[in-house]
């Protein structure tokens, strides 16, 4: 969707499960500060809204620890 070099990365998918994710840095004190924003969309109607809500914070930590994997790569 849009890509701002050392700024933002944005991405859309649409299929089964449709979701939005933005990615961004900036430059702080410390380094490089990282946020991530995002919502999906589950198939199924109203039984996907409900499987998403309740699926929402398991998915949640399962994006935090890649983070912070991902984070120990790069600052090593």
């Amino acid at each position: 969707m849009e890509s701002l070099k050392n700024e933002k990365i944005s991405v859309r998918s649409r299929g089964k499960y449709s979701y939005n994710m933005t990615f961004n840095l900036k430059p702080v004190n410390e380094g490089t500060k990282f946020t991530l924003a995002g919502n999906w969309e589950m198939p199924w109607g109203v039984l996907g809204k409900a499987l998403g809500s309740i699926s929402g914070g398991y998915l949640g930590k399962g994006v935090n620890k890649a983070l912070e994997k991902l984070k120990g790569i790069l600052e090593k």
